[in-house]
């Protein structure tokens, strides 16, 4: 085989059961320059361990390490590749066929262009295509637009030493991006969908924002002044636009506490509109109860005079009688 234009870098814990189907969308290519390679990052999973012990599949090799977690799984993998871009790939997502060819021909275009990303679409729990807000600078200090699974070059990831083992509570991807963006590097998207992204349904409430994750505020701390320390310059180059930021998000949670108020208000003025009128319904109740037991005493009453005294009347004399009482109703 020709040595490899992109490598392609699986990491894999425990998705042995997920593992071929990515590895079939990466065979599937329509670009054929590639080499994968799986790194069975310490995986406790005996059906994964017995998938990955004899893996054999074309252009595929299978490196097993202890435990290391998602970045050093990465920079395990990418240490071996010999492309000379780099794609991840987690162990359970897919590409399309055609994800190769379009980024290697928008990446070879331009010797400034490091990161090649495209329109992603959920599988699994969740499906769609994701609606996530395109790439834009300094937004992405905040909220990550890129997907994991973008193109970018080998010599990029040496120049900024790989991705960064003290993103240990996620977002090493954001961390990775924007080492490649303080190199100067430009972000091309493909407006296509060519990456799969599997939400499973006890992931279906992680966010992609450091701010609105979901996670503790310890977690959430953690990690945004760990960003801020791998990257002091680009976050004190924008430290106004980060200001105006929270400013603007502490005057959309004022707005919301407003919203909140009034809804509060509008649904007590309701409940004391409800219970004026149940308490009307009762009253009516009461008096339609009364009228029935005052026309079911004059119908007994009736009923009496029918059966006992008035039967000793004159028949002319009983109707004038019953007249009466039908008329007092």
């Amino acid at each position: 085989m020709d040595k490899p234009i992109v490598s392609i870098i699986i990491p894999c814990y425990n998705h042995g059961k997920y593992i071929d189907e990515a590895v079939d969308s990466v065979l599937k290519q329509t670009f054929q320059t590639f080499e994968i390679i799986i790194i069975n990052d310490g995986s406790n999973d005996e059906f994964t361990n017995k998938k990955l012990e004899n893996y054999s599949r074309p252009n595929t090799q299978v490196i097993t390490t202890a435990n290391q977690g998602l970045s050093l799984a990465r920079n395990t993998g990418i240490k071996m590749a010999q492309g000379k871009y780099i794609l991840p790939l987690d162990a359970d997502d897919k590409i399309h066929p055609e994800y190769l060819s379009k980024a290697i021909n928008i990446i070879d275009s331009s010797e400034n262009i490091g990161i090649v990303y495209a329109k992603t679409e959920f599988i699994d729990a969740l499906t769609g295509v994701w609606d996530l807000p395109l790439f834009s600078f300094p937004e992405i200090l905040l909220k990550n637009s890129i997907v994991c699974t973008s193109f970018f070059r080998k010599s990029d990831w040496t120049k900024v030493g790989g991705y960064n083992k003290n993103m240990i509570y996620g977002y090493e991807d954001l961390d990775f991006w924007l080492s490649i963006i303080e190199l100067g590097r430009e972000t091309v998207f493909i407006p296509e969908v060519m990456f799969y992204y599997r939400k499973k349904f006890n992931e279906l409430k992680q966010k992609y924002s450091i701010l609105d994750a979901n996670s503790s505020l310890e977690k959430i701390s953690y990690t945004f002044s760990t960003l801020v320390r791998n990257h002091p310059k680009l976050y004190s180059d924008n430290a106004e636009f980060l200001v105006n930021k929270f400013y603007d998000m502490e005057f959309q949670k004022e707005d919301m506490r407003r919203i909140v108020v009034e809804r509060d208000m509008l649904i007590i003025d309701l409940q004391k509109e409800i219970l004026e009128k149940e308490n009307k319904i009762k009253n009516n109740m009461v008096k339609l109860k009364d009228a029935e037991q005052q026309l079911k005493s004059k119908d007994d009453l009736i009923k009496y005079l029918d059966k006992r005294t008035l039967k000793k009347l004159p028949s002319s004399i009983l109707t004038k009688i019953k007249k009466s009482i039908s008329s007092s109703n």
